[in-house]
């Protein structure tokens, strides 16, 4: 990946900051590891609604002293406005990964997903826009693409949502895009189709088959190699300063009966 190979050594020239919500998750946890380890300046906000203070625990053990002094924690919520904008404070860059999970969650408890989903992104979305961030990166999900049956999987290709939670993630990109074309904010939004990796619980279906493949569980790791288990941490700090892309797949979100993202 010489791209980001070029763009690792920018960013360990010139350090910025970055907000990762959802930063005591599996992917946030991620990604806190890999922008320390780039000397990168980080902020996380997290309320362990669905993550764990494990991984942030893990997480130091990784990195160095000095980069884990980088790291500032804020236990906040993105349900609340003002948390959101204490966040945001002085921050160049939004991996926004906070979200209530889990189709058969929102299909027990619609109301709760939405707050945490559409109303919690659109606090976020604000707070990023008023602290003048220069791009937004968010999770957004292939349980957009819906009822649609077409293969391959097309960005603009989508069909009706088949669960409060995909409604929430539709409805995230298009406070994107009107935020974009409105206020000209800088956004990013990216489909997760199916993502393993260390951190993830070896209670996911996913992680247990990447297991079985691999030949055994490997301390929550899943058996992944090291230079597999770097690509998502690697994909979005590329992207913040990139045009957005679609992805293939089947459009499946076989994550979806787990907690969290």
């Amino acid at each position: 990946m010489a791209a980001y190979d070029a763009l690792r050594d920018r960013l360990r020239g010139e350090p910025r900051t970055w907000l990762v919500t959802g930063v005591a998750g599996f992917i946030g946890s991620n990604l806190l590891e890999a922008l320390l380890g780039l000397e990168q300046r980080v902020v996380g906000l997290d309320n362990f609604a669905t993550g764990h203070r494990h991984n942030l625990d893990q997480v130091q053990a990784l990195v160095t002293p000095a980069q884990w002094r980088r790291f500032q924690f804020i236990e906040g919520d993105i349900r609340v406005p003002g948390d959101c904008r204490t966040a945001c404070d002085g921050v160049d860059y939004v991996l926004h990964q906070a979200a209530l999970g889990s189709v058969p969650r929102s299909l027990e408890d619609p109301i709760a997903t939405n707050a945490a989903n559409i109303d919690g992104f659109l606090h976020m979305l604000v707070a990023a826009r008023d602290a003048g961030v220069k791009r937004f990166v968010y999770a957004a999900s292939s349980s957009t693409y819906g009822d649609h049956p077409g293969l391959p999987k097309v960005e603009d290709r989508i069909g009706k949502p088949l669960s409060p939670y995909a409604v929430t993630k539709l409805v995230n990109e298009q406070y994107a895009d009107v935020f974009a074309r409105a206020y000209g904010f800088r956004t990013i939004g990216l489909r997760y189709f199916n993502i393993f990796g260390p951190r993830q619980g070896p209670e996911r279906r996913l992680c247990r088959r990447r297991a079985e493949m691999d030949g055994g569980h490997d301390g929550g790791r899943a058996g992944v190699d090291q230079r597999r288990r770097r690509d998502q941490p690697r994909f979005l700090p590329y992207r913040q300063c990139r045009a957005g892309q679609s992805a293939g797949g089947d459009g499946r979100e076989r994550r979806g009966d787990q907690p969290g993202l």
